[in-house]
């Protein structure tokens, strides 16, 4: 998930319980938080948007994207909860 640090929802406990839910049932998660972004930070359209925060979090939801596709693909991978949380200046 990336969230801008001033959006509010989902919640920081919000976040808590999700992470915990997402552990409990072994799915593959990550969270990025980026300071200095609210919600749509990477909609170009939106007077949210954060040029840099936007080009920090394109890369790591398609690489997060990449990697949970291709292991569904790969029934012989043997891919474990993936669970990382980031705080970033954006």
């Amino acid at each position: 998930m990336i969230i801008g640090a001033s959006d509010q929802n989902p919640s920081p406990e919000d976040m808590r319980k999700l992470d915990a839910e997402l552990s409990r049932f072994d799915k593959p998660h990550e969270f990025h938080t980026y300071a200095d972004a609210a919600y749509a930070f990477a909609n170009t359209g939106s007077t949210n948007y954060r040029p840099h925060a936007a080009a920090l979090s394109w890369p790591k939801a398609t690489e997060f994207l990449a990697d949970t596709w291709s292991d569904k693909r790969n029934s012989s991978s043997s891919r474990s909860n993936r669970s990382n949380r980031s705080n970033e200046t954006g």
